[in-house]
């Protein structure tokens, strides 16, 4: 347990400077989207999500090298084993890519369309996640404890994905406003 909650402040903490590019990509899409200024939007979208996704790949290289280091941190006094490395390792291994789930929720909460981004950051939690810890563990232990969140987020970024490519391919064809 105390384990797990060290991976989860480092995870947390880790993510904050995600939310700072989320939180300024925000203005930016909907006041171009506000002025029918779509190409800009796009843009936007597209340079906030590869910005933090290479920020997020800074952050994300030293828990991955270093990840004895990095739980010695919050938890200097235990004596981890290679199943603690390896579980820390899964659940840090998608942190490159959490912006797309992140900056695409903002993307459609900026534009709008709120129903949709509450549908997506809600079934995380109540429709995937849930079910998912408790069904993996009776077949991998208690790695799929740890293996839980990964595979959510891959589901769940696989789709935002789609919908996210699908809505900036309709942004090109809309037409932009003229200044």
């Amino acid at each position: 347990i105390a384990f797990m909650g060290a991976v989860y402040r480092i995870v947390m903490l880790t993510v904050v400077p995600l939310f700072g590019f989320v939180q300024a990509m925000q203005p930016v899409i909907g006041i171009n989207f506000g002025a029918g200024q779509y190409g800009r939007v796009r843009e936007a979208f597209l340079k906030f999500t590869s910005g933090s996704a290479l920020l997020m790949t800074i952050i994300w290289l030293p828990l991955i090298l270093f990840p004895d280091k990095v739980i010695a941190l919050i938890l200097p006094d235990a004596q981890l084993g290679p199943a603690y490395t390896f579980h820390f390792r899964v659940m840090m291994a998608l942190l490159p890519i959490l912006p797309i789930y992140f900056c695409g929720i903002s993307f459609y909460q900026s534009m709008g369309e709120g129903k949709l981004a509450s549908i997506v950051l809600l079934s995380r939690q109540a429709l995937l996640f849930v079910p998912v810890v408790l069904i993996l563990p009776l077949y991998m232990g208690i790695s799929g404890i740890y293996f839980t969140a990964p595979i959510v987020d891959i589901f769940l970024i696989l789709i935002l994905s789609f919908l996210l490519a699908n809505r900036l391919s309709r942004l090109n064809d809309m037409k932009p406003a003229a200044i």
